[in-house]
């Protein structure tokens, strides 16, 4: 199990008595409230989830640390960027090395 999943499962969502959702951490203490639907409130636990379950890692492109979703985020944001933009890409290929000087 995922650090997100685990981060997940400890979220919950419950109706209120005035008719709306509100998520609850695994202490019972509400992290959101006022949701007008269920559906909404999940996303809501969703969202919450994932900043909990937040890691520092390094960039796989630039050896960088950045805050990290989850281990199918492995590029920061500037490197995510710029291979989106395909500058990097560029100038790899015609470098033959890594934005950080190594070797690619």
């Amino acid at each position: 199990m995922t650090s997100y999943e685990t981060e997940q499962a400890r979220l919950t969502v419950r109706r209120q008595r005035d008719g709306t959702y509100d998520v609850f951490d695994g202490a019972g203490v509400r992290v959101s409230e006022g949701h007008g639907e269920r559906l909404l409130a999940e996303r809501a636990l969703d969202k919450i989830a994932r900043r909990n379950s937040r890691t520092v890692r390094e960039c796989l492109t630039c050896d960088d640390t950045f805050l990290s979703e989850g281990p199918h985020n492995r590029m920061c944001n500037c490197c995510r960027r710029r291979a989106r933009d395909g500058a990097w890409l560029a100038s790899a290929s015609v470098t033959g090395t890594r934005p950080s000087g190594g070797v690619s």
